[in-house]
Formats: C-alpha cells, sequence, structure tokens
C-alpha cells in the first residue's frame, strides 16, 4: 500500500509540474529521463542544444520541487561543450521511495539557464562498500577511520549507521568515502562484525579488539593492599576492567592500557591464585600465581577463663571479622573485632581436656599453627562435650579404686538398653560394656569400694554385684521390700544400704521411708531405722555420700518445705538431722572430695534448672556454696570422684538452657 500511495504521489507531482511548465524547453538544455541501474541509485540524463559559450553545466536535484538553497544539491561539470547527452550518476544520499525533483542547466556568460523540472522515484543508494578499515585491531572507546564508498551525505547522520555486532557506534563525522566512529562501549565481541548500514543496504568487513596481556605484578600482598598489575592493551576506564585473584574479583583503582591497580579482596579465598584480568572483552591469565601473605600470631595471654575476651596480637589477618577463624584447642571461637594486627575472640567453653588452649587462625584456605597455648582457668574445666552416654536421671555412677563407672543409655535413640560405662581418668575416654539383666533407668546404683552393685527397680531379679576385676556380675538376693523406683543408697563399712524412693507404678507421692542393709560377705538383708517416719512426702532421687563411715543424705525433695538432710551413724543405727539444706531441691548430683561432701546442680522445686555446687563440712556441719558448675544450668546430671579429682557431667537443660547431656567437667581448684 506504501508503494501504491508513494507512486500515485509521484504521478500527481508529474502532472503538476506539466501543469505548471511552458510547453517549449529552455533554449540551449533539455531535461531529459532518468535510469534507474539494477543496484541502485539513479543515473540523471539531460541534452546540451547548440548553447554558445558553455562554461558550466549540469543538473539541479532536490526532495523540493523549487529548488530551496539548503535542499537542492547540484552537479556540475565544467568542460566545454557544445551539444549533445550529459549524465550524471547518483549512487548515495538519496531515500528509498521518496520523490525528487531535477533539472539540467547550463551557465553562459553570466546567465543560468534550466531545462524543464522532472520528478522521479527513488529506488535507494546502490550498497555501501567498505574497502579498508584502519586500524584493523583496537581497543573499546578508539576512533576508527572506514574509507569506502557510497556511504552518503553528510547531512544524512539519521540514515547512517555504523554497529560493531549489533552495538552501535559513534558516529564523529563522514563523508561519502570515509566515516570516523568511536569503538562502542557495549560492543560484545572481541571480534565484532563491523557493518556500515546507509538506508536499507549495507555492507560488513572483520575486526578485531587488542587481547590484554600480562607481563608482572605485585608478587604478594595482604587484603586491601594495592598490587600493581602491568602489560599492554588494558583499558584506560577502570570499570571495564576485571580482575580476579582467583575467583575472586578485586578491584580496579586505577587504569591506563600499560597498568592496573587493584586490591586484594578482603573475600579472597585461596592464598596461592592465579590473577585473570579481563579487557577488550577477552580474558589473560598469569603465568606465575599471586601469593598471600600469611598470617602470624605473635602473642596470646598467658591464661583465661572460657567465654572471656582475649586479644591474639599479630599480623596479616583479614580485616573483615567473618573472613577469619579462629581455633581454640581445634573449637571455632566467637571473634568480636579485628584489624589486620589484632583479633578480640571470645574463647569457647571448650573442651580443654590438657587445661590449655592450643591457637591457631584460619585465613582464607591457610590454617597457621601459632605454636602457642594459655591456660584456661575455669573452676570446673569441660574436659569433653562428646560423652558416648546420654545421662538424663539414669541409675547413676559408682567408683571401686581408681576407676569410675556410669550406667546410662548410649546416644542412639532406638537403644533402650543401658550400659556399663567405665571411664578411663588418663586420657578421659570410656569403654562400653554390656548388662546381663533388666534394668530400670528409675534404678540406682553404689559400691563398697570393692566391688559395685545394682538395684534394678524390677519386680525379682533386683539386685546384682559387679566384679571390677573380671568385669562380671552376679545375682544376689533380691530386694526384700516393695518394688520401688528412684530409691537412694551408698554403702557404710563395706555394707551396702537401700531405701526410701516411690513406687510409680501407684503414685508418684506414695511416701516410703524404709531402709535395708545389705551383707555382701552373707548375702542377706536387714531393715534398719526409717528415714524420717513422720513426714508425709516421698522423697525420691536423694542425693548421699558417705565420709569416715558417716552417710549423709538430703535433696531428693518434692515439695517446698523439704530442704532437710541427714546423717547416718552405722553403730547406733540412727537418722540424725544435720543442717539444712539450702533449699528444697531434686535431681541432683553428690561426690567427696578431701572430707568434704559436695551437691551439684539439680533443681530447686518449682524452679529452674541450677548450675549451683555446694560444700557440706561434716565439722562445721554448715553448707556452702561452692564453684558453679559449667556455663549452662542442669539438672539430672551425675558427678563423682576418683584419684583426688571431682567430675561432673550430663544432665539437661531444659528450654532455658538446652542440651547439656553430653559434656563432663573436671574441678580445676
Amino acid at each position: 500500500m506504501r508503494y501504491i500511495n508513494k507512486i500515485s504521489l509521484f504521478i500527481l507531482v508529474s502532472l503538476l509540474l506539466s501543469a505548471c511548465e511552458k510547453n517549449d524547453e529552455t533554449p540551449g538544455v533539455k531535461t531529459l529521463d532518468v535510469e534507474f541501474p539494477d543496484d541502485g541509485g539513479v543515473i540523471l540524463n539531460g541534452e546540451l542544444q547548440g548553447a554558445s559559450s558553455i562554461i558550466e553545466y549540469g543538473f539541479y536535484y532536490s526532495r523540493d520541487s523549487l529548488f530551496s538553497k539548503y535542499e537542492t544539491e547540484i552537479i556540475s561539470f565544467n568542460e566545454k561543450a557544445g551539444s549533445g547527452s550529459f549524465h550524471a550518476a547518483i549512487n548515495s544520499g538519496l531515500e528509498p521511495d521518496a520523490v525528487y525533483f531535477f533539472k539540467a542547466y547550463i551557465y553562459t556568460n553570466g546567465s543560468i539557464m534550466f531545462g524543464k523540472t522532472k520528478a522521479f522515484l527513488s529506488t535507494g543508494n546502490k550498497p555501501p562498500e567498505i574497502l579498508q578499515v584502519i586500524p584493523e585491531i583496537a581497543h573499546i572507546a578508539d576512533t576508527v577511520e572506514i574509507f569506502g564508498k557510497n556511504f552518503g551525505r553528510n547531512n544524512y547522520f539519521y540514515y547512517m549507521q555504523v554497529n560493531f555486532s549489533g552495538a552501535r557506534a559513534q558516529v564523529l563525522n563522514y563523508n561519502d568515502s570515509l566515516i570516523t566512529c568511536i569503538i562502542p562501549e557495549d560492543c560484545r565481541t572481541y571480534r565484532p562484525q563491523l557493518k556500515v548500514t546507509v538506508f536499507d543496504k549495507s555492507d560488513s568487513a572483520s575486526f578485531q579488539l587488542y587481547k590484554p596481556v600480562i607481563e608482572s605484578f605485585t608478587p604478594t600482598g595482604t587484603f586491601r593492599d594495592t598490587i600493581t598489575i602491568t602489560g599492554q592493551h588494558f583499558d584506560k576506564v577502570a570499570v571495564r576492567n576485571e580482575v580476579s585473584i582467583g575467583s575472586t574479583i578485586a578491584a580496579v583503582i586505577s587504569s591506563s592500557r600499560e597498568k592496573l591497580k587493584v586490591l586484594v579482596p578482603d573475600n579472597l579465598n585461596k592464598s596461592i591464585a592465579r590473577i585473570k584480568v579481563t579487557a577488550q572483552l577477552q580474558s589473560t591469565t598469569s603465568e606465575t600465581p599471586f601469593k598471600l601473605k600469611t598470617p602470624v600470631i605473635s602473642a596470646v595471654p598467658e591464661c583465661s577463663f572460657s567465654d572471656s575476651e582475649i586479644e591474639l596480637k599479630g599480623k596479616f589477618f583479614n580485616p573483615v571479622r567473618y573472613y577469619n577463624k579462629v581455633l581454640i584447642e581445634d573449637v571455632e571461637s566467637e571473634i568480636i573485632s579485628v584489624n589486620t594486627e589484632s583479633i578480640i575472640i571470645k574463647v569457647p567453653y571448650g573442651p580443654f581436656p590438657r587445661g590449655y588452649a592450643h591457637v591457631k587462625i584460619q585465613v582464607a584456605d591457610t590454617i597457621v599453627d601459632s605454636g602457642l597455648d594459655f591456660c584456661i582457668e575455669d573452676n570446673w574445666l569441660m574436659i569433653s562435650n562428646t560423652l558416648p552416654f546420654t545421662f538424663y536421671g539414669d541409675v547413676g555412677t559408682f567408683t571401686i579404686g581408681n576407676t569410675a563407672y556410669v550406667i546410662s543409655h548410649p546416644h542412639e535413640p532406638l537403644e533402650d538398653r543401658q550400659y556399663l560405662w567405665k571411664f578411663n581418668t588418663q586420657d578421659y575416654t570410656w569403654k562400653k560394656y554390656s548388662i546381663p539383666f533388666d534394668l530400670m533407668h528409675t534404678g540406682i546404683c553404689t559400691t563398697n569400694g570393692v566391688k559395685g552393685y545394682v538395684y534394678t527397680a524390677t519386680e525379682t531379679d533386683n539386685f546384682w554385684e559387679f566384679d571390677p576385676l573380671s568385669d562380671t556380675w552376679t545375682q544376689k538376693a533380691d530386694f526384700p521390700a516393695v518394688r520401688r523406683d528412684e530409691a537412694s543408697a551408698f554403702s557404710v563399712n563395706r555394707d551396702i544400704y537401700v531405701g526410701i524412693g516411690s513406687d510409680f507404678y501407684l503414685s508418684n507421692d506414695l511416701a516410703l521411708h524404709d531402709f535395708y542393709k545389705y551383707d555382701p560377705g552373707l548375702n542377706i538383708w536387714t531393715r534398719i531405722s526409717d528415714l524420717d517416719p513422720d513426714s508425709h512426702w516421698a522423697r525420691t532421687e536423694a542425693s548421699t555420700f558417705v565420709i569416715d563411715n558417716i552417710a549423709y543424705l538430703t535433696c531428693g525433695a518434692r515439695n517446698t518445705g523439704m530442704y532437710d538432710a541427714w546423717k547416718y551413724i552405722y553403730s547406733t543405727d540412727k537418722w540424725i538431722r544435720i543442717a539444712d539444706f539450702p533449699d528444697a531441691r531434686h535431681y541432683t548430683g553428690s561426690f567427696v572430695l578431701n572430707n568434704k561432701g559436695y551437691i551439684t546442680n539439680g533443681s530447686p522445686v518449682g524452679d529452674w534448672e541450677s548450675d549451683e555446687c555446694w560444700e557440706y563440712d561434716p565439722v562445721s556441719n554448715d553448707w556452702k556454696s561452692f564453684y558453679p558448675i559449667g556455663h549452662k544450668r542442669r539438672y539430672r546430671g551425675f558427678a563423682f570422684s576418683v584419684n583426688g579429682k571431682a567430675f561432673a557431667g550430663g544432665g539437661y537443660g531444659g528450654a532455658n538452657s538446652g542440651n547439656t547431656t553430653w559434656e563432663l567437667y573436671l574441678l580445676n581448684k
């Protein structure tokens, strides 16, 4: 439809021209019809008709039928002529499907004469032709010159474009045979197809960008140091270069064709890595690697408590906190603040089985051993957080000679059986032994210093003896009284005592006050005096300890008024009340050290779990607050002493303190 409209317009214009022009040609020159070559352009034809003294002749052509000054192009010939045809080819600058007006003219003796004005409908230019590009290899934003023909007139910027594989170049100037342009910054390939388009016709030529070359660089550095890279064909605009060390991008702070300056990035994760430069849409990699300076720890404090802040001094640390890793006895510590020469950390809770903390640091992929230790001053030192069992109010512990034992469940969630765990006091490891009888978790154990004894809390077959020399169990006479849960046990003068507790099958509050003595030599049970028979409250999981053949019993409270404590004199078979415990508490542990008794952790009735430890002095008959245990409150843990050392562990901290069942602490005083 557009083509038909153009033809119609052309016919209308031609009719108007015929109506306006006189029938006679101007004497001396005649305008003839045009010719259209197959490959575009137009040939204007005219005829000289014998005028004398012709100085110049040619054609006027324009989009304006009035041939206004600014819209008209003139093609002129200066050679002398008298008659005959003449021609002019227009190969460029013609808009396709546009109507043009033209007329022949002659100039004689100061006067100009024209032939008739004619019109033609343009079929467009001849295709542009690229003959040479200088230079053939360049950089982004360089200026290039394109030599050729049929590029058109300089006022046709809108219709003429230069593209580098689709990225349009800025044209500075051009004429029919030369284009000067700038390689576009958004060029997409280092081998772009250079394309010149004039109206709807184009020609292409191959082109290439220089590849960057790395000749040398600063070989070592630390974070935020400036590295200088020298070479060739970098981009003069810093942001058009990309530099990476390994896979980590480095910030370019200045650039020229021969030099780049970059910062060692904070997030560099490789200590030895090659440098890659990307410029002119191409990458090159250094032949040798860049090396990150190895961090050095030169000073640590002499001693510290866990959960305390300390300063590590040195150099070449990463200035960003989370890009450093400090290992204290191979446990990752919290980093509070850091600069390149100092790191403030919080000492982890442990474990510290040696009582000392060895310091390492990791920066990027390098772990450096400082060779330095500092002592841990905690009153209770965490020596393990990987107990192989989950102690939560289980049967308990006993000590025979220099060996401690714990009866508890393993970690496996589907493993319901309890095992005997033997503790190695030298390396703090545990050895697991099977127990050849049924055992409820509400049972209890104790020792007379020679052998271990377990009351299973089952109806029958409920009392067993452990021989540490053969690691074997022997069934003994059943407990003679009603079955009970969470009883209490101790040993005085090599005899075993078991009593109190409650029968949870009947009622959690069933109060049992009876106590029984077992004679290992005779394998018989004898009832002794009841404990506090006037009390209406059950006492379960009460803690016991023995000093100088006197047994002490407290806690196991089930209401807020049960803060009483007792001692048992076996020679008179009497329970004697001693100084009250500081509160009504249950789910505690106990041990003896240096002729004093200790009650650990537990939970005051109606209150949260506790990290407290209380010391009882039988000479002064009083309770004193001792060093708190661990970093979390807990209850239903265990405690024992062996070889003059006290240990506490296991238990649970509930919603407030989290699971602590796998931790073991050593009294460090």
